[in-house]
């Protein structure tokens, strides 16, 4: 069960790494 909620909370660092890549680059600085 803890192995699930680790692989869990890795999907979901990797997605809100993907999204504020993308928003970076979206996004004019």
């Amino acid at each position: 069960y803890r192995k699930q909620v680790v692989w869990a909370d890795e999907a979901l660092k990797l997605k809100l790494l993907k999204k504020g890549i993308l928003t970076r680059i979206d996004a004019p600085s």
